[in-house]
């Protein structure tokens, strides 16, 4: 751009899984190829999240990887690790029992069209 602001593009990430790291409870597998977390809904369980372009933004701005969200319902839940591209650890904020959707940002503005479930009980 003339005034200096930069612009970046790039391609949103994907969720591919969700795994919950706590003893609390166990993981469901809901088909072949997903696992349903299920998760206390007083939240605070480290949960897996893999996916791809977890970085995507960073390698066009490194200061942009403070910028990653993940979202479980309408709360977004903190990032304790980004391992990879692929793998990031986060805590599940607290939830209303039932089904939520979870869904990745890199801008912290803008979340991925897709998304994948977890249960709060």
């Amino acid at each position: 751009s003339t005034s200096g602001v930069p612009i970046f593009y790039y391609v949103h990430p994907t969720l591919s899984a969700l795994s919950n790291l706590g003893d609390k409870h166990e993981s469901v597998i809901i088909s072949t190829q997903q696992t349903l977390a299920v998760l206390d809904a007083e939240g605070g369980e480290a949960i897996n999240i893999t996916g791809s372009g977890f970085s995507a933004l960073a390698k066009l701005d490194p200061s942009a990887l403070s910028l990653l969200r993940i979202r479980f319902g309408a709360f977004d839940a903190p990032v304790i690790q980004r391992s990879s591209d692929s793998f990031v650890n986060a805590i599940s904020p607290s939830g209303s029992e039932g089904q939520s959707m979870v869904r990745v940002s890199l801008n912290g503005q803008q979340y991925s069209p897709g998304e994948l479930p977890v249960m709060y009980v």
